[in-house]
């Protein structure tokens, strides 16, 4: 039988012990990122920490947080749902438990070194659920997020009632390429053409990214590299709550200080990539490098749409950099899937468990699951006028790379 320490806080974890067992890139389970999310207060969440230990082995863990949602969180656009919303603004307000951090970028939050532990430590984690969901009055749980077949490893989640719901499809592209010339002849014609057209405001034929100490000129949009801090924190907090006024399905909203614990813990780990004009900055986005992936954190735009088509220039620009450097994969978030599709990138189903610890309430949402949870379905899209060379995902809903076109 496994053992079970207890936390409130991952100040109280040793940062050697918790990333023990983290892969590379599993770098949104770190203790550095979730020290950030902590001190943030990301959402005024309170923070549940479990070890699990066979004798002195650590095996496993698991971050749970406790906050408030809008429960019309996918079915926003319902004109039903609109009129009651301006009738009574907080019916759709409540508190959920989760299983995962109060801030989603597509992953799960329950670390096991090894698939033989996933039974009893899935069991724990339901069980420390319920007793703090008992304590604090919470009637609505929450286990996030699963890509692919992933989720296939969680039975007991359906075995103490939860049931399995859809959340964003996650995008992600793979990159087989040398050359962004390549990238191109790839591409069948009208996907190739929008690239071209947006690189000409440019004028361009393919992204140029420039570091901020080298000399250039912004009459034109430019792209520029640099760390972390190549824009201050309150500037992309603006402008990334420009992106969020924006957003119909907001599954949450960072803070100022999320933003500025990123600066103060990752200024050697992530960087920003801005498009710039006249001086100034049209869109920014936020990456993190991790062993042969990049990943497209978060994005800021100061506005819907401009003349540079600066939103669609910066995702030709990460995908510059990203064969510039060798890299294998692109992890693209779960958002703006139009863009996402037509520039490549391969949308992965995502899952969640959710639990009403009322079993009349945990009926009726049941029934309503794909009306409250109803998934999205993307268009497929032939954008290359090849395959890939992929093979099919694996049962942690990863692909893998088999090997680069020539």
């Amino acid at each position: 039988m496994l053992r079970v320490e207890n936390f409130r806080s991952i100040s109280s974890i040793p940062a050697n012990v918790w990333d023990g067992i983290l892969s590379v890139n599993d770098v949104f389970n770190t203790h550095q990122f979730i020290t950030v999310v902590e001190e943030a207060r990301v959402e005024n969440a309170s923070f549940y920490y479990m070890l699990f230990y066979d004798e002195s082995e650590l095996v496993g863990h698991v971050v749970l947080s406790s906050f408030s949602i809008s429960l019309d969180l996918f079915i926003s656009k319902n004109k039903l749902v609109r009129r009651i919303k301006r009738v009574f603004p907080d019916l759709f307000s409540v508190k959920i438990l989760f299983c995962g951090l109060p801030v989603s970028f597509g992953q799960s939050n329950i670390k096991v070194k090894h698939d033989t532990y996933m039974h009893e430590i899935t069991g724990l984690i339901i069980m420390e659920m319920e007793k703090i969901a008992v304590e604090e009055k919470i009637n609505l749980l929450c286990a996030k997020e699963f890509k692919g077949n992933e989720s296939g490893l969680y039975t007991e989640f359906p075995k103490s009632n939860f049931f399995k719901a859809y959340s964003l499809p996650y995008m992600k592209m793979v990159v087989p390429w040398s050359s962004f010339t390549e990238y191109l002849k790839s591409m069948r014609h009208p996907y190739r053409r929008g690239i071209r057209l947006s690189l000409l405001k440019s004028k361009l034929t393919q992204p140029k990214i420039y570091l901020p100490h080298e000399s250039f000129s912004d009459y034109y949009p430019v792209l520029v590299l640099g760390d972390i801090t190549l824009l201050s924190a309150q500037d992309f907090y603006v402008m990334y709550l420009s992106v969020m006024d924006r957003t119909p399905t907001k599954l949450e909203t960072l803070n100022l200080q999320f933003f500025q614990g990123l600066q103060r813990h990752y200024q050697s780990k992530m960087e920003i990539l801005k498009v710039q004009q006249h001086g100034k900055i049209l869109s920014a986005g936020i990456l993190i490098q991790h062993q042969n992936e990049l990943t497209f954190v978060l994005v800021g735009r100061n506005q819907a749409k401009d003349d540079a088509h600066s939103y669609f220039n910066l995702v030709y620009g990460i995908i510059q950099l990203a064969i510039s450097r060798g890299l294998d994969r692109i992890n693209l978030g779960q958002t703006a899937y139009w863009v996402k599709q037509r520039i490549g990138g391969e949308p992965t189903d995502v899952f969640i468990y959710f639990k009403s610890r009322n079993p009349f309430t945990n009926w009726i949402l049941k029934k309503l699951n794909h009306v409250i949870f109803p998934k999205l379905n993307l268009k497929e899209l032939k954008v290359f006028h090849a395959h890939r060379s992929i093979i099919p995902e694996s049962k942690s809903g990863e692909m893998v790379v088999v090997k680069k076109l020539n």
